[in-house]
């Protein structure tokens, strides 16, 4: 199995927070990164584990457990490029397992992501009351990389079109990852809900976009029975 744990995105809208890129941000007393990688080789000691980052000489990202490495970037694709560019990096032989790095991930899910069986393909993310949601990670099998590759070009084509433009949440662009579960589920780009193929993430697990993802993390700790907080939570 090969882990592929993203790092190497813009993070405008994190902005620096709390002085460190997003994917370093600490909570629980250890940084998203350093926790998704001790998590991995904890559920998965076999895997081989690549963090993909923009620049390797930032040491910051030198993770004991993972190897860095690049993608190929084509912006041209618009956000599923993200998954695109790193197409070279794909497991020939067992399950490739593709991790957004600015998640914490609540033991459960990952270890839902890593060992549960899937059907060629799944992804585990959440589907909001308010119709919108977050993708934590993708995972298949070698049968479907032509499967994968193909959606991710018709994703960006989409993209490049201009399709994908105002009809998602909020009015906001459809993002790369949703856009992508859709056509893989046979679906259109802006057609929202589950189809069949997502994991619900239901414990901790939660994305660290923006500062306001942060601090409403926190604040749910602050909030949350001390029994019910995860592991090593700091108030």
């Amino acid at each position: 199995m090969r882990v592929i744990i993203r790092c190497a995105g813009d993070a405008d809208r994190w902005d620096n927070y709390q002085d460190v890129p997003k994917h370093l941000v600490k909570l629980c007393g250890e940084r998203l990164l350093e926790r998704a990688v001790r998590l991995v080789n904890t559920f998965a000691p076999s895997a081989d584990v690549k963090v993909v980052v923009r620049d390797m000489s930032d040491r910051r990202y030198l993770v004991p457990g993972a190897t860095r490495t690049r993608d190929k970037p084509n912006p041209g694709n618009g956000d599923v490029d993200k998954i695109a560019s790193c197409r070279h990096l794909w497991d020939r032989k067992d399950r490739t397992v593709i991790l957004f790095g600015d998640v914490w991930w609540g033991e459960s899910a990952l270890r839902s992501v890593l060992t549960d069986p899937i059907d060629g393909w799944a992804a585990w993310g959440r589907i909001t009351a308010d119709g919108g949601g977050e993708l934590f990670a993708f995972a298949f099998d070698p049968g479907h990389h032509k499967v994968v590759a193909d959606a991710c070009e018709q994703v960006a084509e989409a993209h490049r079109s201009g399709r994908l433009e105002g009809r998602g949440h909020g009015g906001d662009p459809v993002p790369g990852g949703w856009a992508l579960y859709r056509v893989l589920c046979g679906r259109q780009v802006d057609e929202g809900g589950d189809h069949g193929h997502l994991v619900h993430v239901t414990d901790w697990t939660d994305d660290m976009d923006t500062p306001d993802d942060w601090d409403r993390w926190c604040w749910r700790g602050a909030t949350t029975d001390p029994a019910e907080r995860p592991p090593m939570w700091e108030g």
